[in-house]
C-alpha cells in the first residue's frame, strides 16, 4: 500500500506541473491504478514508459472530461470550471473535500480525482485490523 500511496502522490505532483494533457500522462495515470496491467520500457531517450502488457491503450483522462469523470471514486460528487478549477466531495460517504487546479478542466478533474483517490487509499491504510475472532 505504501508504493501506491508513494505512486498516486508522485502522479499527483506530475499533473499539477503538467502544461496540457498528454497520452504519456494518461499512460502514467493507468500505469498507477493499474500496476499489473503494465510493464515500464525504456523509451529512445532512456526514460522508463509505462507500455501495456496487451494493447497499447490509455483512457484520455488529462484531455477528455468524459474519460477523466472515471477516475472520480464512486459516490462522490464533483464539479470543474472551464477555467479549469475542480472539487470533489466525499464527506456524504464519510470521506473528504479537495479542490484542484489544472491548465485544462480534464486535467483539474484528473488531479482532485487522484487526491481523493490517494486520500481514501490513506485512510484505509490508517485503520486498525479487526483482530481474529477468537474460538
Amino acid at each position: 500500500r505504501v508504493a501506491a500511496m508513494t505512486a498516486l502522490a508522485a502522479m499527483i505532483e506530475r499533473l499539477e506541473k503538467a502544461s496540457e494533457g498528454s497520452d504519456a500522462l494518461d499512460r502514467w495515470i493507468a500505469a498507477t491504478l493499474n500496476p499489473e496491467q503494465w510493464i515500464f520500457a525504456l523509451d529512445s531517450d532512456q526514460a522508463p514508459t509505462p507500455r501495456r502488457l496487451s494493447t497499447p491503450f490509455a483512457p484520455k483522462c488529462t484531455r477528455s472530461l468524459d474519460a477523466a469523470v472515471m477516475l472520480v471514486p464512486e459516490d462522490y460528487i464533483w464539479d470543474v470550471t472551464s477555467t479549469g478549477l475542480a472539487w470533489i466531495d466525499g464527506r456524504k460517504i464519510g470521506c473528504q473535500w479537495h479542490n484542484a487546479k489544472g491548465v485544462t478542466p480534464a486535467l483539474a478533474l484528473s488531479i482532485v480525482a487522484l487526491k481523493a483517490r490517494l486520500a481514501d487509499t490513506t485512510a484505509a491504510a490508517s485503520r486498525p485490523r479487526s483482530a481474529a475472532p477468537s474460538l
